[in-house]
Formats: structure tokens, sequence, C-alpha cells
């Protein structure tokens, strides 16, 4: 699969992952729903935001740096979005129950950054 392709792809899956989050909001009474219309709310939501960061993050680095490896710049975005989405998630759940605070929201940023160096370190060292 080339770039272009995975692009495109990914973009499509993140238009459809944007559509279910509105279907789920504008569909779903979340008083009535309970649980599982939080899930379903952050599920859908947490798919589009994947999708859609991995592909920004693939197109930004496809610009910056076109010498890389293809399959490298997908799979360090993809990462990086995942971790950005749990990141915006853990926040969005903190912040809906009352406890999101400064401290907490820098720890949270400290965890992500800790755990992109991590990720980026072990995949270093399993390369060599």
């Amino acid at each position: 699969m080339t770039l272009k392709q995975y692009l495109i792809l990914m973009f499509v899956a993140s238009l459809l992952c944007w559509g279910g989050l509105l279907a789920v909001v504008v569909g779903v009474d979340p008083m009535s729903g309970g649980v599982v219309a939080l899930i379903l709310f952050y599920v859908c939501l947490g798919m589009a935001l994947v999708g859609t960061l991995a592909t920004l993050g693939a197109i930004i680095r496809a610009k910056i740096s076109p010498v890389d490896y293809a399959h490298v710049q997908v799979s360090r975005s993809f990462r990086q979005a995942i971790i950005l989405t749990i990141l915006f998630l853990i926040a969005l759940i903190l912040q809906s129950r009352g406890h999101l605070a400064w401290p907490q929201f820098v720890l949270l940023l400290g965890l992500a950054v800790v755990s992109e160096a991590f990720l980026s370190a072990f995949k270093a060292k399993n390369r060599v």
C-alpha cells in the first residue's frame, strides 16, 4: 500500500467515524442511554480522533521529511495519534466528572511525553 492509498483510506475511515460520532450525538439521549451511550460516544470520538490525527501527522511528516520511509512516518504518526487521543479522552472524562485541574493535566501531559519517549526508545532499541 502506498502512502497516498493509506492517506485516502484513513481519510475516508475518519469521515465515517466522525459521521458515527455525529449520529451518536444527534440520535442518542445521554440521560436515557446511560453507560452504553457514554461508551459509544467515547469510542466513536476516540476512533475519529485517532484517524484524523494519524492522517494529519502522516501528511505533515511527508511534507517535512520526504526522504524517510513511508512506513516509518505512518507508524510514528499513528503511535502519536493514539497517545494524544488517550490523553484527550482521559482529560475529557476527568473534566466531565469535575476532577480535571491544572496539576492533573500537567501529570497527564507528562505521562504522554514519557510514554512517547519510552516507545520511541523501545522501537530504536529493537531496530538495532
